[in-house]
């Protein structure tokens, strides 16, 4: 539905950390979770932005922060 945050809570958490430059065992500490559990994080953060690396993402939350859009305009809903 439009104007429905696509990111989780607990993704949000993630993609902050990731864009700050954590590494996921340092995201994993800091959030209580387990490394394959921010790995699954991050894949669905990559799936719903269209995005296949680190540096887009990065690129990606910038550009909306720089244009003063919510990163998350730019994702899309996961293909069901």
């Amino acid at each position: 539905f439009p104007g429905e945050e696509l990111l989780t809570d607990r993704e949000h958490d993630v993609l902050e950390l990731l864009v700050a430059g954590w590494t996921n065992g340092e995201i994993a500490a800091a959030l209580g979770l387990r490394q394959n559990t921010v790995k699954n994080h991050v894949a669905h953060i990559f799936d719903k932005c269209n995005v296949n690396t680190r540096t887009e993402m990065v690129a990606l939350f910038l550009g909306g922060r720089q244009r003063g859009n919510s990163p998350d305009s730019n994702c899309s809903q996961p293909d069901i």
